[in-house]
């Protein structure tokens, strides 16, 4: 019984990875006219946000779905700003994308922090995904 070389092996987390960053990019892309349809105003930075990580999720879950490496560390990079949001009556920090699940708690006058434990998985998964990936390759040579 042959097994299957590492290009023809495609690992199931790394699919998933992509395609949930395809529906992910898809639905940033088309976050600013949800918001417009409901009578949101969403304001042209956070608009012009998720446009470009939308283009960039969708790129990312392209080259993930062909199983390359950098896309998934990439995914991890694209990720990473995501985990935390906070504000203050002096600062605010907030680049989680349109889909989440986390849990905030403080006051929003004065502290709130949110934790968004759909991009910590991501992060996880994704750097699972390129330690396997370069193992396979590193296998090859």
């Amino acid at each position: 019984m042959d097994t299957p070389s590492p290009e023809q092996e495609k690992t199931i987390l790394g699919t998933l990875i992509s395609w949930f960053c395809i529906i992910f990019g898809a639905s940033a892309i088309a976050a600013p006219a949800v918001y417009a349809a409901f009578g949101v105003q969403s304001g042209q930075f956070l608009s012009i946000y998720y446009l470009a990580l939308g283009i960039a999720s969708l790129i990312l879950g392209y080259f993930g779905l062909k199983s390359k490496p950098a896309a998934f560390f990439l995914i991890v990079l694209l990720f990473l700003p995501q985990i935390i949001a906070f504000t203050t009556p002096q600062e605010s920090y907030n680049f989680i994308g349109p889909i989440q699940v986390g849990w905030g708690f403080g006051n929003a006058q004065q502290f709130y922090f949110h934790i968004n434990f759909l991009a910590i998985l991501v992060c996880a998964l994704s750097a699972a995904t390129v330690f396997k990936l370069t193992k396979q390759a590193d296998k090859k040579h």
